[in-house]
């Protein structure tokens, strides 16, 4: 059958699910469209898009954050901690330099199963996240001891729904690092456990040990997941009876589909295609500056990437303008270095501008005048990469150096970044505290499981440190300044930009919040007119 016919019947099967689900009067459907399947429910195990649909189903509030308006009327969050499933939370300098975080869980709420949230499910995530070696925010941003440093005596069950958290020393952000994280059913989760599968990790790939807005009444992988509102929710209920979560991989099929109003949000669509639904009167577009900061790294332990003058060869090769202006129609930030433009410290221009006299010095600088071959590796779903890809190859082969792009599948991009293995590769990176020290751990801390191409500086590892535990933020900013100039200097990473955030979806929609983590909290959203 031809891509065509597949299309066709792609789009009529969805209108026809579409016309279903409108003619169901008495209930309200959110229809969201996304490309990838959803891999995992765990978010200890989480590959690719999976956390858009996660936070539905897990609550995603400890604490929340406040929210604001643009003088356009966008939605955003701030900074300011409100309550959440954590009711209330105190902090406790001890005489011995240490700090103790109290937690008070909000009382009478319960998961999916009905089985009552306490203190204990949170103390199990704790642990089970530490067990996991996926706890490098809490030890390092939140002094928290490891699970190598007895972890189980230094968070304490006070009462049903109290409990305490001991950490090493006071740090700027710990209370930030709380914001949003999800918790489990510890009672379900233990009910599934074995000897060979302690912490229910099977389980928990398809398994809902959640208590979020959402529940998961039907799944069929590859197609669809049907989400049906929890109507014990703590917080608000939300506004939808339902939310169905279409995989639609064909960026053709999720740009009609919206037009024509069988689908309420189409994710995943690139730059292109979304400036093309601006004239449309029945879609609008939320757009926002964003600190996520598109780039290419490159592992300094894999060859031939460990030759620091290949890296600054292909630094000044790097098509950095045509890169914004063409892939991204101009609606991105330019980012000059690990410091995301907009941030306190970042670099107002950038160094290392396209240069090709200067990237050929350093091909000869690093022995390959005669040129050599490379490899780029992309998630395949994402078509902006491969166009970043084939731009960068243009310009590299007029230094007679050969680029061979690399598309896979999410799964195995995402395993090649947990697992170091990708020698060069297109990455995005948006950290969920919008402060430099924050950044520097998430991308550069050699500890940090976040550091895709295994950057190791031993100075910078000890700078950062103080960074965050420096509560002064003249003597911070100087500490982040140090940092910056080390990691620029040892050329690890190709700044391209920070792509704005843009998201389509009906103009009936009203509620939307733009969250600095940019993942989407669909069940605030309601229809007008309603």
């Amino acid at each position: 059958m031809r891509k065509v016919e597949v299309l066709g019947l792609t789009v009529v099967l969805f209108l026809t699910f579409g016309l279903c689900l409108r003619c169901q009067a008495a209930e309200k459907v959110l229809v969201v469209a996304q490309a990838g399947d959803v891999a995992t429910l765990d978010n200890q195990q989480l590959l690719g898009p999976s956390k858009n649909l996660l936070i539905h189903v897990y609550d995603w509030q400890w604490m929340r954050f406040g929210v604001a308006s643009t003088p356009e009327g966008v939605l955003y969050s701030t900074r300011e901690l409100l309550p959440g499933i954590i009711e209330r939370w105190e902090t406790r300098l001890n005489a011995d330099g240490t700090v103790t975080y109290v937690f008070h869980v909000r009382p009478g709420q319960v998961f999916h199963s009905g089985n009552p949230i306490t203190a204990e499910d949170f103390k199990y995530t704790l642990m089970r996240r530490a067990a996991f070696r996926r706890d490098y925010i809490h030890t390092f941003l939140g002094a928290m001891y490891s699970i190598d440093e007895n972890l189980d005596q230094h968070i304490r069950i006070i009462n049903t729904y109290t409990f305490e958290v001991d950490a090493k020393r006071p740090m700027p952000l710990f209370w930030e690092i709380w914001m949003q994280r999800t918790y489990y059913d510890s009672k379900l989760m233990r009910e599934h456990a074995t000897d060979k599968d302690p912490w229910s990790k099977e389980f928990a790939v398809r398994g809902d040990a959640g208590s979020g807005p959402y529940v998961i009444e039907e799944w069929i992988p590859g197609v669809e997941i049907r989400l049906r509102r929890f109507d014990k929710y703590w917080d608000n209920p939300p506004y939808f009876d339902y939310i169905i979560w279409r995989i639609i991989p064909d960026v053709s099929a999720r740009v009609l589909l919206l037009k024509k109003g069988e689908i309420d949000v189409a994710l995943d669509l690139p730059v292109r295609e979304i400036l093309g639904l601006l004239g449309d009167p029945n879609i609008k577009i939320i757009s926002a500056p964003s600190a996520n900061q598109l780039a290419i790294p490159m592992n300094a332990k894999i060859p031939p990437f460990d030759n620091i003058n290949l890296r600054w060869a292909l630094t000044y090769a790097f098509p950095y303008d045509e890169v914004i202006s063409t892939v991204f129609l101009g609606h991105a930030q330019p980012n000059y270095g690990p410091i995301p433009t907009g941030f306190p410290g970042a670099l107002a221009e950038r160094r290392f501008k396209t240069d090709l006299d200067l990237a050929r010095q350093y091909l000869e600088k690093a022995g390959y005048s005669r040129g050599l071959t490379l490899e780029l590796y992309y998630d395949a779903s994402y078509s902006q990469h491969e166009q970043i890809g084939i731009l960068f190859k243009k310009n590299l082969e007029k230094i007679g150096v050969n680029l061979e792009l690399r598309p896979l599948p999410t799964g195995q991009f995402q395993t090649g970044l947990r697992e170091r293995t990708l020698g060069m590769f297109i990455q995005e990176a948006l950290g969920w505290i919008n402060t430099p020290e924050y950044y520097f751990n998430m991308n550069f801390n050699s500890q940090s499981s976040a550091n895709s191409n295994g950057y190791s500086n031993p100075e910078v590892d000890a700078l950062i440190s103080l960074a965050l535990t420096e509560m002064d933020d003249v003597k911070r900013a100087e500490l982040n300044a140090r940092i910056q100039e080390l990691v620029l200097a040892d050329a690890t990473w190709i700044y391209i930009c920070q792509p704005n955030f843009l998201l389509a979806m009906r103009r009936d929609l009203e509620g939307y919040v733009y969250q600095n983590t940019e993942l989407h909290h669909f069940w605030l959203l309601r229809r007008t007119g309603d």
